[in-house]
């Protein structure tokens, strides 16, 4: 899908156009590979995720102001920190994302990045609407896929999803044999409903190519976990069948699941 790029300082933006909607996709270029976005409706902003590091959140907070439409609302998922950058600002969600911000999951993963420069683990968002199935904001409406920890976000008017991670040259967190299945179901999912653009936290946007080549990629990942007697074996297979893949940490993480 063609879109028109700006570079920023740091980051970049590519700003995708869907008859009156815009979306503007940000990459931050920060270590973490980290992606953010900004849906931009008649009348306002709504925003999915927030950069992590401070640098960025400035970057981002400049852009967004070239726009000149407000920044009402923001979903919050799994990338919560920077919260006190943005006054007045509603952040939305689950009750299960809240709760994995607060004492899950979410928290245990900030607890490990906290001591990075420019990151605060402790200035976390405050989800005070919980959504639930469907929500419209500004005329636009968003569907709300509830995965416990996590949640996906699916913008019908665009035929978008957001979901955390997809990335077809990254390295995906997969939780053992469970959770490939899951993750399986879900990409299975993407493609019988025909997505044009699959949003992630950890990857520019892509297109249906992007699902085909994760769902082969976790395939061949339960096969080369069946195949290897421990982490290290399963590491050094998959890191061979993907040499040139991002995100080296996340497949760390796949590998604590599949031999736990």
């Amino acid at each position: 899908m063609e879109y028109k790029e700006k570079a920023l300082g740091t980051g970049k933006v590519r700003v995708y156009t869907f008859g009156d909607l815009k979306l503007h996709a940000y990459e931050t270029g920060d270590g973490l590979a980290d992606e953010c976005y900004v849906i931009e409706s008649a009348n306002e902003l709504v925003g999915i995720e927030i950069p992590t590091f401070e640098a960025n959140i400035k970057e981002y907070k400049d852009y967004i102001d070239t726009i000149g439409k407000p920044l009402n609302n923001v979903f919050i998922d799994l990338h919560p920190v920077g919260a006190s950058f943005f006054d007045g600002v509603k952040f939305i969600g689950t009750k299960g994302a809240k709760e994995a911000i607060a004492n899950g999951s979410t928290r245990g993963t900030l607890n490990a990045l906290s001591g990075i420069p420019g990151f605060d683990s402790k200035d976390t968002a405050e989800i005070s609407e919980f959504v639930d199935g469907k929500t419209t904001i500004d005329g636009v409406e968003y569907e709300i896929k509830d995965y416990g920890d996590e949640y996906d976000i699916i913008i019908p008017a665009m035929n978008v999803v957001y979901t955390h991670m997809l990335g077809s040259i990254v390295h995906s967190i997969v939780g053992g044999v469970a959770g490939a299945d899951a993750m399986l179901e879900k990409l299975n999912g993407y493609k019988k409903a025909g997505y044009d653009l699959i949003l992630t936290s950890h990857f520019v946007p892509e297109g249906q190519e992007a699902v085909d080549a994760k769902i082969a990629y976790i395939e061949n990942e339960k096969k080369i976990a069946g195949e290897s007697k421990d982490a290290e074996e399963f590491k050094a297979k998959m890191k061979e069948a993907y040499p040139d893949y991002l995100g080296e940490n996340y497949l760390d993480m796949s590998a604590g699941f599949f031999f736990a």
